[in-house]
C-alpha cells in the first residue's frame, strides 16, 4: 500500500495504530502552507532569523518546514522532555539551550506537539533570558485539551488541531518507537 491519501492503517502498523488521523498528502499540503506563511511574516520582521527545533519529535516536521521557507535562516536543536511513555511527568527538562546563539535574534521554535503548554512556557522563559529579540512558536499538532497551564505563550503557527488522544508518526513517538510513520495515527496502546 503506497497511497498517500489513504486513511487505512497499513498492515505492518495495525498492532500499534488504531486509525490514521493525518495522511501523508494532508501533512505535505499543510507544511507547504505554513512555510509560505512563515516566509511572508519573517520577510517583514527579520529576513535572517533562527529556527530552534525541539528534539526529538520535531525533526521530521522541521526538516520539511525549513525546506519550504524562502528566507535565510539558521537552524539549531535543543531538547525539552516532559513525557515518559504516554504520560506527562509534570516536569520539563531542558537540554542544550546554553549552546544556542539567539542573543539579539528573532527566534522561531518548532515543536512536534503542544498540549498543556508547560514546555512552551519553560522554553520561552529560557530563550528570553538568553536575550532573544522575539520568540514565536510553530507546532505541528496542537491538542484540544482542558489542561492548559497559566501564562502559556501563544502558538503563532499551528499545523493541525487534534483530539486529546495519544498520537504517533511523522516524528511523534511512544517510548522512541513509531516516529518513522509517514502519517499520524491514533496510538492503540498496550493490550490489556
Amino acid at each position: 500500500m503506497n497511497d498517500r491519501h489513504t486513511t487505512a492503517v497499513p498492515e505492518a502498523w495495525r498492532s500499534d495504530v488504531e486509525s490514521v488521523l493525518l495522511t501523508e498528502s494532508s501533512i505535505r499540503s499543510r507544511v507547504a502552507e505554513l512555510g509560505k506563511q512563515i516566509s511572508a511574516d519573517y520577510a517583514r520582521l527579520a529576513p535572517d532569523f533562527v529556527v530552534v527545533g525541539i528534539l526529538t519529535g520535531s525533526f521530521i516536521f522541521l526538516a520539511d518546514l525549513v525546506r519550504v521557507v524562502s528566507l535565510p535562516l539558521r537552524v539549531y536543536f535543543a531538547r525539552a522532555k516532559s513525557y515518559s511513555g504516554t504520560r506527562s511527568t509534570g516536569t520539563v527538562h531542558l537540554q542544550d539551550f546554553e549552546r544556542l546563539q539567539v542573543r539579539g535574534k528573532h527566534v522561531l521554535v518548532v515543536e512536534d506537539i503542544v498540549d498543556t503548554g508547560k514546555t512552551l512556557k519553560a522554553i520561552s522563559e529560557e530563550l528570553s533570558r538568553q536575550g532573544a529579540l522575539s520568540v514565536e512558536f510553530c507546532t505541528f499538532i496542537a491538542k484540544q485539551t482542558e489542561r492548559k497551564e497559566e501564562g502559556v505563550p501563544q502558538v503563532r503557527y499551528v499545523g493541525f488541531v487534534c483530539p486529546d488522544r495519544f498520537v504517533v508518526g511523522y516524528g511523534l513517538d511512544c517510548d522512541e518507537r513509531l516516529r518513522q510513520l509517514p502519517f499520524v495515527g491514533i496510538y492503540r496502546g498496550p493490550r490489556e
